[in-house]
């Protein structure tokens, strides 16, 4: 099978990030595979515990950046022991979901030496999300991918007919992608120590070429649209040059430039031999995600700088440019999103 891959992972602030090194673990053929990221939820678990590590030392950190360390410790676990040339049973979410529940309270009976009761419902004991996606393939290139999730990092798959959302947000309110990036919903289900989840998970068939893809919200949450992440994912494939590990260094360096939170990201790409092979494939894809979505909006960004700078300009009217943009990102969204949820 050809195959390429690379994970992201960066810290705002270095040894204090709330995102674990995500997880990407495939068998030797790659006809089999999960990839999965964790994203500490650093206010719902902000409360810092102290404790002996394994060498005896007292160290200090909150419930989010333990959370998510421990959910993948557990889930690479969970998924190690599944013999290579085996599909995962149907029901692998409950059996995931038991061992998740094991770990976290016997994390807790050894952590939290003074347990009380929380004084708020925003507050959890060791809160994180969880975003995986575990696939199969067959001798004629398809996939048969199941996305499981807790929280509001996504799981995507993206081909030249463009990105698709494979999961859904867990937000109050459900807003869709659009309005989550314009709004500040809070998360409505998470993995935490208190048991009080459910695991989502949808399954869908997708053909080769396929690029899988889980990311945290550090990764999309910056963006002007759910199509300006598309775009950012594919111009940074055209930027780079040679391999892997260049197109892995442009989108970090992408993301990074706009982002105010941890990144991490599996990315697994299956189809396609070398980097200008994708680069081939998406390029139609790329020229009209430009066009289309991205162009519009940078031109309109550019007419409301230009009408800010003439004399005469009241501040009053720059509400007005605010919401024609809005009303822009709307319209283009409607025709988007047409092909963007699974």
């Amino acid at each position: 099978m050809e195959f390429m891959h690379f994970t992201i992972w960066t810290e705002k602030r270095p040894g204090k990030g709330e995102d674990a090194v995500p997880t990407l673990l495939v068998n030797d053929d790659y006809t089999q595979g999960v990839l999965v990221v964790y994203d500490g939820l650093g206010g719902a678990g902000s409360k810092l515990y102290t404790y002996q590590d394994n060498q005896g030392k007292t160290v200090a950190h909150t419930g989010a950046y333990l959370a998510s360390r421990l959910a993948k410790q557990i889930t690479e676990h969970f998924f190690a022991t599944i013999s290579t040339g085996e599909e995962v049973e149907k029901d692998f979410i409950a059996g995931l979901k038991t061992d998740l529940l094991k770990g976290f309270a016997d994390k807790v009976d050894q952590i939290d030496q003074n347990p009380s009761k929380l004084r708020s419902k925003l507050i959890k004991r060791l809160p994180t999300t969880l975003a995986g996606l575990y696939y199969t393939s067959d001798t004629h290139q398809q996939l048969k991918v199941t996305s499981f999730w807790a929280g509001d990092s996504r799981c995507y798959a993206l081909t030249a007919n463009g990105l698709c959302q494979l999961s859904n947000d867990d937000l109050n309110g459900t807003p869709d992608a659009l309005e989550n990036l314009l709004m500040d919903a809070t998360i409505s289900n998470c993995i935490h120590a208190d048991g009080k989840y459910s695991i989502n998970q949808s399954t869908v068939l997708v053909k080769e070429p396929v690029i899988l893809i889980t990311a945290t919200d550090g990764c999309f949450g910056f963006v002007k649209s759910p199509a300006h992440f598309e775009y950012l994912l594919l111009q940074a494939l055209m930027n780079s040059q040679y391999d892997a590990e260049a197109w892995k260094e442009c989108l970090e360096e992408a993301m990074g430039a706009i982002a105010g939170d941890d990144l991490s990201m599996s990315v697994l790409a299956l189809g396609r031999k070398t980097l200008e092979d994708w680069k081939v494939y998406f390029y139609e894809r790329f020229k009209y995600v430009q066009a289309r979505f991205v162009r519009p909006v940078e031109e309109a960004e550019a007419s409301m700088q230009f009408l800010q700078k003439q004399e005469g300009f009241l501040p009053v009217e720059t509400e007005k440019l605010y919401k024609q943009k809005r009303l822009l990102l709307e319209q283009l969204w409607q025709a988007y999103k047409e092909n963007y949820y699974g």
